[in-house]
């Protein structure tokens, strides 16, 4: 668990930058759209969420590969990662159904999984492994469940985690956060309160193997005007993005902007970008496949999206398998 929440850290940033304007849809609406999402137990105060459907992910071949690509760069964390798992006898692929992170300003993050997880033999896992370490491993009560904490050998890491009544494991890297998922008097997501973030919400599909949404961290949004060499002058405030492997590829990036001059800028930006991508892919025969993302703006956002039938997918798959030799030939 320590590992899972240590990618999720890595992969979704810290903090938050200030909400720009972005209707809310309305209460009456919010509640089935949140509880389809798995997020209606975290927080107010959540600005960050990313959601995993791990069978969708696990029955899509080029998923597979881009996850296991993405854990690849660090061959000793992914080897870490696997032998935990298999002493915790653990198959992500058969016991887990999904993950949805949370995240708000700092390091503050929520962990939802949900599958056939069992509390006991999780517990003593993770105690055997915090221990072997070096570090603690203690229970204690908190709002009438079993919270579990996990503390590493200088006392800096601390992950704490319990099972809801629907057995979603909920793990929380501080007791503060995770009393803010559990207490259900605690103000959770809510339509009618939290328009800007439902609102983000509403712009992904449940449906999707991955998903995400969420304000950029000042940092993050920033990066944006150096990279575009200064053409963009104001650092993005939003994104929502998904993707699908149902039948190809259907993926989607969106990020909003201050304003519309800065969502034009950016679009032209990337669309040259892409006209360059598109020449040197040809080297690995995917240029058509390149051509296929679209780059749109519309009014203060900017929207970029993919739409690959199975035979693109393949193409896609077969160039990514060639450049993987060519770095093991190395």
């Amino acid at each position: 668990m320590v590992a899972l929440v240590a990618v999720a850290l890595w992969a979704c940033g810290k903090g938050k930058a200030e909400p720009s304007a972005t209707p809310g849809a309305a209460p009456d609406q919010t509640a089935p759209l949140l509880k389809a999402q798995g997020t209606d137990a975290l927080p107010a105060e959540t600005r960050v969420i990313v959601g995993l459907s791990v069978p969708k992910i696990a029955s899509a071949p080029l998923a597979r590969r881009l996850v296991a690509d993405l854990l690849g760069r660090d061959a000793e964390a992914r080897q870490r990662l696997a032998d935990i798992l298999a002493r915790c006898k653990i198959d992500p692929e058969k016991d887990v159904e999904s993950l949805t992170i949370g995240m708000v300003e700092g390091q503050d993050l929520a962990l939802l999984v949900r599958g056939k997880l069992d509390e006991k033999s999780l517990a003593e896992c993770v105690r055997a492994e915090a221990t072997a370490g070096g570090g603690s491993f203690a229970d204690q009560p908190l709002l009438g469940r079993t919270v579990y904490v996990a503390t590493s050998k200088e006392g800096g890491q601390k992950v704490l985690f319990t099972f809801a009544p629907d057995k979603t494991l909920v793990v929380a890297l501080s007791e503060a956060w995770l009393t803010k998922i559990l207490d259900p008097k605690a103000p959770k997501l809510d339509g009618a309160k939290d328009k800007e973030m439902v609102a983000l919400l509403g712009r992904v599909s449940k449906d999707a193997a991955v998903w995400g949404t969420g304000f950029l961290p000042p940092g993050v949004g920033k990066n944006l005007l150096e990279v575009t060499g200064g053409q963009v002058t104001q650092p993005a405030q939003s994104t929502a993005f998904e993707a699908a492997f149902d039948k190809g590829l259907v993926a989607t990036l969106r990020l909003d902007m201050k304003g519309a001059t800065d969502a034009e800028k950016l679009a032209a930006f990337v669309k040259s970008q892409l006209d360059w991508l598109a020449v040197a892919a040809q080297k690995y025969s995917i240029g058509p496949v390149v051509a296929k993302i679209q780059v749109v703006s519309d009014q203060a956002s900017v929207k970029i999206s993919a739409h690959l039938d199975e035979n693109d997918v393949k193409t896609l798959e077969a160039a990514l398998a060639k450049s993987e030799k060519k770095e093991q030939s190395k």
